[in-house]
Order: C-alpha cells, then sequence, then structure tokens
C-alpha cells in the first residue's frame, strides 16, 4: 500500500485441462451438490432446463461450458420482479443481474451433479471494479466460471471475498 494506492498481484482461476466425469458423487463436495432453497436443483422446470442446456454431455468441463451458455443466452440482463429469487423463480421471470446468473448456473450445475458455489467480489470491467457475484465448479479443482460474462476459467480480473453459502468465508 502506498497512500491510497493498493497493489494487487491477481492470477488466473483455471487450469484448461481440469475436468471430471458427471456426476460427481464425492462424499467431501455432497455440499456442493445438495439443493438448497435458493438453489432448487430439484424443482422440475430446473431438470427440464438441465435436459435442454446438456443433452448428453457427461464431461465436466462440457457440461460446465453448456451451462454457462444456457445461463447467458437464456437470461436477459436486469433486476427481476422478484427479491432474490431462487433458481425456478429466476428461469420463469428469464432475467437478473449477476447474482440471479450465479444462483441459476450453481442450481444448473448440481442439478446435473457438478459441485458448484457462489462467490461475491469484485471484477475489474475496463478500469473500474464493481461489486459482482460469480461461481466455482469443481473439476478435479476448483475453478471459476462467470455465467453473465459466459466465461469458463476467470481471468485475472476477480477479487473473491468469500461464498454466498458460507459467511464463515468471509475473513473480516
Amino acid at each position: 500500500r502506498q497512500g491510497d494506492t493498493i497493489r494487487v498481484q491477481l492470477n488466473a482461476h483455471d487450469d484448461p485441462t481440469a475436468t471430471v466425469a458427471l456426476p460427481v458423487a464425492d462424499e467431501a463436495l455432497e455440499r456442493w451438490l445438495r439443493p438448497t432453497l435458493l438453489e432448487c436443483a430439484d424443482h422440475p422446470s430446473v431438470q427440464a432446463a438441465v435436459r435442454e442446456a446438456i443433452g448428453d454431455a457427461t464431461d465436466g468441463r462440457e457440461v460446465a461450458t453448456r451451462l454457462l451458455r444456457y445461463v447467458f443466452v437464456t437470461l436477459d440482463k436486469g433486476s427481476g420482479p422478484v427479491a432474490s429469487p431462487n433458481a425456478a423463480e429466476i428461469l420463469r421471470d428469464g432475467m437478473g443481474d449477476c447474482s440471479e446468473h450465479a444462483v441459476l448456473f450453481t442450481t444448473l450445475c448440481r442439478a446435473a451433479g457438478l459441485p458448484a458455489r457462489r462467490l461475491s467480489g469484485y471484477a475489474l470491467v475496463g478500469n473500474m471494479w464493481g461489486s459482482h457475484a460469480f461461481c466455482e465448479i469443481w473439476l478435479g479443482r476448483w475453478i471459476g466460471a462467470d455465467p453473465t460474462t459466459n466465461e469458463l476459467g476467470t481471468k485475472a480480473r476477480y477479487i473473491a471475498f468469500g461464498w454466498s453459502d458460507d459467511p464463515d468465508s468471509y475473513p473480516g
């Protein structure tokens, strides 16, 4: 830190060779596979969206790529009519900001058997930092994913504060 300037070194959050076969069945990752109130992976509309988006793909990286694309092209950008909607409501309304994109993507991943979790932090767009919600998926290691921008493997322009589903992950 020098005065009002803080220098941060950022690294890309990806391994282009990382992948897993789906569904992932690892007890240590079960928490990141189960449905929640927001991530209602067992809802019929979510199950239908997963089938539509991934077809017969079972490779984790390919499934993630298809789900990112699905969320990116399906949702209009902007706040929807429901505050803090669950994934089924997001699908129904067809719109959302980065938070809704992250909820829907995480839910679809979990429904497909791919461990996923939401992150909050900052992202750099151009030369401006802003609050942002994005994700991580398990491809043999945690890999960044941004459904708002359709990116698998987050570039060195994200700072994560913690996982939205785990308030204890925020170190203060």
